[in-house]
């Protein structure tokens, strides 16, 4: 668990815990919006990098049918994903995130339909 204690932050005594499972869950979470999987699709494990947030991420990558991918190769794309999970992280959880590792598990296909 994560306990923040500021003394300037509120003028009524008392902790704020952030648990372990609640930062996980907002990792998901998080990774889901970014990555564009299903929730039941993504493993996070969190751990300690010196002090920052470190996180594992397991995941299948989205791929759109029938397109040239937008933002460059699929590594290109992953590492602009690593960055944005990060930074959401950080401004959620006010934790440090020194690491983000990203291991793709499988592929979805996300068809592209044309209205006539």
């Amino acid at each position: 668990m994560t306990a923040l204690d500021t003394p300037s932050a509120s003028p009524v005594a008392g902790t704020v815990t952030i648990t372990v499972r609640s930062i996980e869950r907002a990792a998901v979470a998080i990774a889901h919006e970014e990555l564009g999987v299903e929730v039941s699709a993504i493993r996070v494990r969190l751990s300690d990098d010196h002090g920052g947030l470190a996180l594992a991420v397991t995941a299948p990558v989205v791929l759109e049918s029938g397109a040239v991918p937008a933002g460059g190769s699929l590594l290109e794309r992953l590492h602009g994903d690593r960055a944005r999970i990060a930074s959401r992280m950080e401004a959620l959880t006010g934790r440090t995130v020194s690491r983000i590792d990203i291991r793709v598990t499988g592929t979805r296909t996300r068809s592209t339909r044309r209205v006539v």
